[in-house]
């Protein structure tokens, strides 16, 4: 019993710490995968200071409905609409450069972190390839599953060392029967 709790234990601990490494990875692969959408559809080119520097150059031209549109942010009439319509596209254009700079710092921070776990991709890929070999080798008569293996794993390794004690009490019995017979 103690034999098969040491040889369980320590399969399903590596197993557990393979499957931490490896969900990490899809999670932060899948994040990678969505900031690189999310910033491809981004075509915005200028930095957010050019685009500022250009907001302060426009909006004097909006000067005349300035105060009633409380800065171009209350734009109600289709005329103060028309004048704010620069400034409003610039701090568009603004919002969009500041997200995409969101967007490349996140996406350096995950590509970052990616590239510090370690290269798994499998909780237990031996039990995994001799399932599906086992499978392909039996022409699919005989299907095995992973959770198959482990089980088999944790048989051999308690059943071998046990095998080896009784050969060697069967030869101490023959070593002692010889000698008698002598």
């Amino acid at each position: 019993m103690a034999t098969v709790g040491f040889a369980a234990l320590n399969i399903a601990d590596t197993t557990a710490a393979r499957a931490k490494a490896v969900t990490e990875r899809a999670a932060l692969t899948a994040r990678i995968e969505r900031l690189r959408a999310e910033r491809g559809g981004i075509t915005e080119g200028r930095s957010v200071a050019a685009i500022e520097a250009e907001l302060q150059r426009t909006q004097p031209g909006a000067a005349t409905v300035w105060r009633a549109t409380a800065g171009c942010r209350d734009v109600t009439l289709p005329a103060s609409g028309d004048v704010c319509a620069p400034v409003l596209a610039l701090r568009q254009a603004q919002a969009t450069a500041e997200r995409r700079d969101v967007l490349d710092a996140d996406l350096h921070e995950a590509e970052s972190q990616l590239r510090l776990l370690p290269s798994v991709m499998a909780a237990d890929p031996q039990a995994d390839t001799a399932a599906r070999l086992i499978s392909w080798m039996s022409f699919g008569l005989i299907t095995v599953t992973s959770n198959d293996i482990h089980l088999a794993r944790i048989a051999g390794m308690t059943l071998v060392p046990q095998l080896a004690g009784l050969v060697l009490m069967l030869a101490a019995t023959l070593c002692q029967s010889r000698g008698q017979s002598a």
